[in-house]
């Protein structure tokens, strides 16, 4: 642990030493943290200490005079990795390099990846139509709707704010017969 100092350690050898508490850690910093290269307005920014491939994790705090938006916390990797959260000891959350999130798969393939027994994957921002299947394996997709960018689709119900746009599959239905004009006379001379 280096204490009073913005300066790296450069020692190769980190050794095994820890610090035990009991009670509470307090860090304040009025100032930046910096790795000799970039400075950011953080507080504590931790490495793996692998000289050839560093790993950098760090939780960055600002007032509104940094880079971050006003009064705001960022926690994350400072460096092109993926950022995992974990349980059990194993990943259950990830977010990658690229910006993909995958609760349940390493593996995220689409902006929001999400596997369990039912398979429910969301593909979000692209033309075309995800939906989700409860029969498991992969995504199928329909279409496409190429002047709609999709951003949600399913065949249970949805609940949209904005606006949802809704078709039908005739490939998908039988026995329909046509309506007669006078159930649509019917129909029009109804009154509210």
């Amino acid at each position: 642990m280096l204490v009073h100092t913005d300066t790296p350690y450069s020692n190769a050898s980190y050794g095994t030493a820890g610090i035990t508490l009991n009670g509470n850690v307090f860090i304040k910093s009025n100032n930046s943290f910096n790795d000799g290269t970039s400075s950011w307005n953080m507080p504590l920014c931790m490495s793996n200490g692998n000289v050839t491939s560093e790993l950098l994790f760090a939780f960055q705090m600002n007032n509104g005079a940094a880079s971050t938006s006003t009064n705001s916390i960022v926690m994350g990797t400072v460096s092109a990795n993926d950022f995992r959260m974990m349980t059990n000891n194993s990943t259950r959350m990830i977010i990658t390099s690229t910006g993909h999130v995958g609760i349940g798969t390493n593996t995220p393939l689409y902006g929001l990846h999400c596997t369990s027994t039912v398979s429910p994957t969301i593909d979000a921002g692209a033309s075309g139509v995800a939906y989700f299947r409860t029969s498991g394996g992969l995504v199928s997709t329909v279409g496409p709707i190429s002047s709609v960018a999709v951003g949600i689709c399913c065949s249970g119900a949805l609940v949209a704010s904005t606006g949802v746009y809704c078709w039908s599959d005739q490939r998908l239905k039988k026995d329909f017969t046509r309506l007669g004009d006078d159930v649509c006379d019917k129909m029009l001379s109804v009154e509210p």
